[in-house]
């Protein structure tokens, strides 16, 4: 009797097996095309553009917007320096300006007054010349007041310190109350749009590198991978190393850190036939990268060496692998050889 129960559970769990519903996966085709082997190198996040901000005129400074992280705009005013000495140049120099002003005023009544005179015989011509040329002397002096007035409201404008470009405040060098001078740096601003990888390559990989080259970027403090371009290299190789500076253009991103470590994927030989997938397909079981394949409507497990990584996706050399072939990139996680799968998208 008890082996009776125990061949009749044994039977319920075949069908219990035999009824589980098929996994629902996502697929993509693999492709095959020439593309480059790649080698990991490992670079620091790098600002290559950066510009220390100093003022064109001195004075305390009176407020900033200077905070560290802060991104800002090109035009935008980072820095005030106090300009109450100035206004009070300018009103002055107005002043002066109205009183030369009434001045000339009355000598070009008296010119007119002494050229009637002088037409009767009334006046000396001394007199009337004396007159000229006070007149003169008045318009040159308010002329020279308006000059001055102009020089004042320039160093006016000058008082306030802008944003050269696009960036971020990346370094705080000055304080509200403080003495600032065109000697004196204020801040270090670094531009937005130049934003690069700075990564030592060895002298023998520079001839598979061309100048906007899409290569694989992975930082690994973010967790994120996305695509940069070759923006070229240091013409100076190190002496020991015989290395070479290369830097890659990224996307600008408010939680990127200067000097962060970055992952470059560099072309390491000419072109060669790959199978390529979308990089989602692969995952590690017991150490070994694997896709899994879908034919008569069950997973199989298909091990692959990956040789080159090309942003979403990655080239394989594995014969197992074929153009054509539907790889599943989504719901693979947890497939198991020989599972059944239902695919219900593909990419």
């Amino acid at each position: 009797m008890r082996a009776f129960f125990i061949l009749i559970l044994f039977v319920s769990a075949l069908v219990r097996a035999d009824e589980t519903p098929p996994a629902r996966v996502v697929v993509s085709t693999v492709s095959e095309e020439e593309v480059r082997l790649t080698t990991p190198l490992v670079g620091v996040v790098d600002f290559d553009r950066v510009a220390s901000l100093a003022p064109e005129v001195s004075g305390l400074i009176a407020r900033h917007g200077l905070e560290e992280g802060a991104v800002v705009k090109k035009g935008e005013t980072l820095v005030w320096i106090s300009t109450d000495f100035l206004e009070q140049d300018i009103r002055i120099r107005r002043a002066e300006m109205e009183q030369v002003a009434a001045e000339a005023d009355k000598l070009a009544l008296q010119r007119q007054r002494m050229e009637s005179l002088l037409k009767t015989n009334a006046a000396s011509r001394t007199n009337y010349e004396d007159t000229l040329y006070d007149h003169k002397s008045m318009v040159e002096k308010h002329r020279g007041l308006q000059e001055q007035v102009d020089r004042l409201k320039l160093s006016l404008e000058k008082s306030r310190v802008r944003a050269p470009f696009d960036g971020i405040v990346i370094e705080r060098l000055a304080e509200v109350g403080q003495w600032a001078s065109p000697e004196s740096p204020l801040a270090r601003i670094a531009s937005q749009d130049d934003i690069r990888i700075k990564v030592p390559v060895s002298e023998d990989l520079l001839r598979y590198l061309n100048e906007g080259d899409s290569v694989a970027v992975e930082i690994p403090a973010l967790g994120r991978s996305l695509e940069g371009r070759v923006a070229g290299y240091a013409p100076v190789a190190d002496l020991r190393s015989k290395s070479v500076l290369v830097k890659i253009g990224i996307p600008y991103s408010k939680d990127l850190v200067q000097n962060m470590t970055a992952r470059v994927q560099i072309p390491a030989s000419d072109k060669r036939r790959l199978r390529l997938l979308r990089r989602d397909a692969v995952v590690t079981n017991q150490g070994q990268s694997v896709v899994y394949a879908v034919r008569e409507g069950k997973a199989e497990s298909l091990p692959v060496n990956i040789v080159s990584r090309m942003g979403r996706f990655v080239g394989v050399d594995d014969s197992a692998v074929s153009a054509g072939m539907s790889v599943v990139v989504d719901g693979n996680e947890r497939l198991k050889p020989g599972q059944a799968v239902q695919v219900v998208g593909s990419l």
